[in-house]
């Protein structure tokens, strides 16, 4: 996968995104994880330029408190100050936030393109 380097007040991030591409042929756009020059459109199975159009990144906060232990709880609050952090860094570098029903999920966009069902 693409990654983008990110740095905000002295930290940097990597941060791993998946590629919307748009078919030539049909304009119909897609996440791919293909590094294929000319990948196969799904809408239309027709090969067709790798037109980037946009950026998509997604992650899942895991976290649990199990017995309500300090450790436990610092280790989960640094895990959320992390992920705030790198929202605000990736917000600041033109990536759109977008909500989501869970607090730790996490959904972010970059580009010219309509990121539909994946962010519904």
């Amino acid at each position: 996968m693409p990654t983008e380097n990110i740095t905000s007040d002295g930290t940097e991030y990597e941060v791993e995104y998946a590629e919307f591409v748009e078919c030539q042929h049909c304009d119909y756009q897609w996440d791919t994880s293909s590094e294929a020059e000319r990948p196969t459109c799904p809408s239309c199975q027709r090969k067709t330029d790798r037109e980037v159009v946009g950026k998509y990144y997604e992650r899942y906060m895991k976290y649990s408190l199990f017995n309500g232990d300090e450790t436990a709880t610092e280790q989960v609050s640094g895990r959320f100050r992390y992920l705030a952090d790198l929202i605000d860094a990736m917000s600041s570098n033109g990536w759109e936030l977008h909500q989501t029903t869970s607090s730790s999920h996490v959904i972010l966009t970059k580009g010219d393109f309509d990121p539909g069902e994946i962010v519904a």
